[in-house]
């Protein structure tokens, strides 16, 4: 066992940072972002320093990883060695996803060709559990969730967490959530975003911090492309949505940093619009949680004009591809 704790120290740091999607500086090849992490690396590709965030420092790629994405020794060695975990490649062919199981793919592939990164492997025996937590704890729709499975968009990973892959508009990753009671969410691998396909490739774009938000809207009536970040608006995710070309709608939590990513956005996307659930809730999972018991009443999602916040009329809302959602406290869960 200790040699294999050895060949994984001993890999080269810069050959395993290419291999997670890290981003090489392009004037100081030692400097390498990924993860909103920067580090740099000595010349040995031995050692690393975490530049701009905590200020660790240590030797070895088992380090590095524990350090990227704040797990265990243990776990990070799982993932360089492929143990638990595996990699992604994308073929430059056809850029099909190979993943542990077999499944069919009909949603967008827009990555890089040499793109390639890491995520947990489907555990077949753990998606029970975690279909109940979406389905049950979350309220999402079952018929929803198992359509999201078969495409190979979420999943489930031998820990019982949920994941939900990250393979639009840069190097493949994924977002993490726990299911056993603790409140367990990781951005884990690449740059990309999650992203629900459109149902009508005429309707609006609506960015959500996460994927639960996402799948919640689908639910909720939304028929364009979902995409969420995974948390933040960061600029890759900004440049997607440029290159779309289409009426972008901003679907950000009901709180400060919310508000924060719109204005951001906004900066770049300036006739970006913002559709909020209900007073008194912050994201669309909690709408969907509502309406399942009882508590929301039925409503319309408001496109703001945040500029003077008057809201749009009825005209510009359909316009806007503002949504209708009916509540319907008799369909449960599942």
């Amino acid at each position: 066992m200790g040699d294999v704790w050895q060949e994984a120290r001993e890999m080269p740091i810069c050959e395993v940072l290419a291999q997670l999607g890290a981003e090489r500086d392009k004037h100081d090849k030692q400097k390498w972002r990924i993860n909103e992490k920067s580090f740099s690396v000595t010349k040995d590709n031995q050692a690393w320093l975490n530049v701009n965030g905590s200020g660790n420092k240590g030797k070895g790629s088992i380090d590095l990883v524990a350090e990227i994405f704040e797990i265990s020794p243990t776990e990070a060695l799982n993932i360089i060695l492929g143990y638990k975990y595996q990699r992604i490649k994308i073929s430059a062919k056809n850029t099909a996803i190979s993943i542990s199981e077999p499944v069919k793919r009909n949603h967008e592939k827009e990555l890089p060709v040499q793109s390639q990164s890491f995520v947990p492997k489907s555990n077949s025996t753990t998606w029970p559990v975690v279909r109940h937590w979406l389905s049950i704890t979350r309220c999402l729709d079952g018929k929803l969730i198992d359509e999201l499975h078969h495409d190979g968009l979420v999943f489930s990973d031998s820990n019982r967490n949920a994941i939900f892959l990250k393979s639009v508009g840069g190097t493949v990753g994924c977002e993490v959530r726990g299911t056993r009671g603790i409140d367990f969410r990781r951005n884990w691998g690449g740059d990309g975003l999650f992203q629900i396909p459109a149902t009508d490739n005429n309707a609006p774009v609506v960015i959500v911090e996460g994927a639960l938000d996402a799948i919640a809207l689908r639910e909720l009536g939304h028929a364009g492309k979902i995409v969420s970040t995974g948390g933040g608006c960061p600029q890759k995710a900004i440049d997607y949505l440029k290159n779309l070309n289409t009426q972008v709608l901003s679907g950000f939590d009901v709180d400060e940093s919310g508000e924060q990513f719109f204005q951001n956005l906004k900066e770049q996307l300036p006739f970006v619009k913002k559709i909020t659930p209900p007073l008194g809730l912050k994201d669309w999972n909690d709408v969907v949680v509502s309406q399942k018991t009882g508590d929301c009443p039925e409503f319309c999602l408001k496109t703001v004009n945040d500029e003077d916040n008057i809201p749009f009329t009825d005209a510009e809302l359909k316009k806007a591809g503002a949504l209708h959602i009916p509540a319907n406290p008799a369909r449960f869960c599942g």
